[in-house]
């Protein structure tokens, strides 16, 4: 008598291993896209706000240089000009600080502006570090008169 194997039943307590291994490889795949769209995320996040940080910079230091020339202008006084440019450079972006302001021989008004970006990453890692502290320098015309 010949013995012929039996055909898998749905009783058959073996569970059919076909595809346990595909369904891995997805489930991997799956994670490491994950993964990718994360930190993906967070580099445009980085990315976006340091590019506000430099515009903002940008604008605080035109403002300052504005204001600075005006003051100038009006007073020719060194002093009053510095805290125009100051109070206007904070009106403008509470972030701003300002690390350099001069009166040229020719009375233009150069400021210089930074602004440390909200980053969640690049702020914490010191090789990074610059990359978050956007700085803008402007020079306004010369005053006049």
């Amino acid at each position: 008598m010949e013995h012929t194997p039996l055909a898998p039943t749905s009783l058959d307590p073996r569970p059919d291993r076909r595809g346990a291994g595909e369904r891995g490889i997805v489930s991997s795949l799956f994670v490491w896209a994950i993964a990718v769209f994360v930190v993906l995320g967070l580099l445009v996040n980085e990315t976006g706000h340091i590019i506000v940080a430099k515009s903002n910079a940008s604008n605080a230091a035109e403002a300052a240089s504005d204001a600075g020339e005006e003051m100038y202008k009006a007073t020719r006084n060194y002093n009053k000009a510095e805290a125009a440019a100051l109070q206007a450079a904070q009106e403008s972006d509470s972030d701003a600080q300002v690390v350099s302001f001069d009166i040229g021989a020719d009375r233009s008004v150069t400021v210089t502006v930074e602004v440390t970006a909200d980053t969640m990453i690049v702020n914490r890692f010191s090789a990074l570090k610059g990359l978050g502290v956007q700085r803008s320098t402007v020079t306004s015309s010369p005053v006049s008169g």
